[in-house]
């Protein structure tokens, strides 16, 4: 007998306009009362609707601190999924490929680190996270040269986008 392996249906946020993203910041926000004091804020992103464009279906991402997602809403720009990569239309009509799920070790993207240093990061390594009871694959990507910061820690979730939030690759500090 051999042993059988049941995977649940894994959701593609992207093609689900359901999906909202929690991103959390943290920062520190000192004054002379409080010399430690860190502060944190929480922007929702989600899709409201969808458009067509050349007979391909795309969503409309916005971007809120309303944690309802119904107030203030500030559109992103498009995006679309299609063959594990993840397309992205911005407000000035740029089309990027924000994402492509099926890179594997050595692969590299090309990062605008804070609009100013670009720089090519390899995926050092592929593997899996487990989120609610269903496996997705996780790609771990190098630390930039520059001495900006003290650690990108890239990491991407197929079918949910970077762990610092869904457009992190094209808008790394915003």
């Amino acid at each position: 007998m051999l042993p059988s392996i049941l995977w649940g249906q894994i959701i593609n946020h992207f093609d689900n306009l359901d999906s909202k993203w929690n991103v959390a910041k943290t920062y520190p926000a000192a004054n002379q009362q409080n010399p430690n004091f860190v502060t944190t804020t929480t922007t929702v992103y989600g899709f409201q609707g969808d458009t067509l464009i050349n007979s391909k279906q795309w969503f409309k991402l916005y971007s809120t601190s309303d944690s309802l997602f119904q107030s203030n809403l500030l559109f992103r720009g498009l995006l679309r999924e299609e063959n594990n990569k993840v397309f992205y239309l911005d407000t000035l009509n740029q089309l990027d490929t924000l994402y492509d799920f099926s890179l594997n070790v050595g692969d590299s993207v090309l990062f605008d680190i804070y609009g100013m240093f670009p720089e090519w990061l390899q995926v050092v390594n592929v593997d899996s996270i487990q989120i609610n009871g269903d496996y997705y694959r996780q790609l771990k990507f190098e630390e930039p040269t520059i001495q900006a910061f003290d650690e990108l820690n890239e990491i991407w979730i197929e079918g949910i986008g970077s762990i610092h939030g869904p457009l992190f690759p094209n808008f790394p500090v915003k």
